[in-house]
Order: C-alpha cells, then structure tokens, then sequence
C-alpha cells in the first residue's frame, strides 16, 4: 500500500468542505468568533455590508497614512501598503461596484462611480 504525501497546507477546497459540514447557527459562530479575532475582518465585514456612516474611512485613513506620513512622527511612505488598503477595499466590497471609473473625464468634473461599474440586474458585463 502506498502512502500518500501530506500536504503541506491546507487548501480552501479542504475548509470549504469543513464549512459545509456547519448548520446556519455554527456559521453565524464561526463569523462572530472572525469578527471577534480581529479588527481588519471588523473592518471587512462592515464594508461588505455596507454598516456604518462611511464604509471608506478606515481605507481612506490608512492611505492618508501611508501617502502623507507625518514627518514629526518619523514615519515613511509606503506605496505597497496604500496599494494593500486599495486591493482590500476591493475585495471587501466585491467585484468592482462602488469604485471610481479610471476612464478619461472631462475637467472640472468630480470624480464619481460611472455606469458601466454598478451592478445590473442579472447581466453580466462584456469583456
């Protein structure tokens, strides 16, 4: 009989399976105890869920920080953690609803969500 290697680590396919073992009650334990654990799922799970006054102000916080440090604090410039706070925004969201269109504007203009980002009802957007 062979033995089979272990893995290394686990996979989401492996905790996807585990979930699908929970009733609804064990679910809604196993998200308190994520909220619980840490102050970026928190931050994730409100953002998701649109809780709150405005969802963007710890995103828009931790770009200040990181893209205007104060200098009489002693702190440095990080592009790659500004960027994290982005990708994070991102994926707590889903897909790309709420962002702002990269597309050309004419000045004076307000940067604003555009058409073409929102969500619509049972159609999938064209590549």
């Amino acid at each position: 009989m062979t033995k089979r290697p272990p893995q290394s680590q686990p996979k989401w396919t492996d905790v996807k399976a585990k979930l699908t073992s929970l009733d609804r009650i064990g679910l809604i334990g196993l998200v308190q105890d994520l909220y619980a654990a840490n102050k970026d799922n928190q931050t994730f799970l409100h953002t998701r869920f649109g809780l709150g006054k405005d969802v963007l102000e710890p995103y828009k916080e931790t770009l200040d920080r990181w893209l205007w440090p104060d200098p009489l604090r002693n702190q440095d410039v990080s592009v790659a953690k500004a960027k994290q706070a982005i990708s994070s925004y991102r994926k707590a969201v889903g897909e790309s609803a709420g962002l702002i269109c990269r597309r050309p504007r004419r000045p004076n203009r307000p940067a604003r969500p555009c058409a073409h980002h929102q969500p619509q009802s049972g159609l999938r957007r064209r590549r």
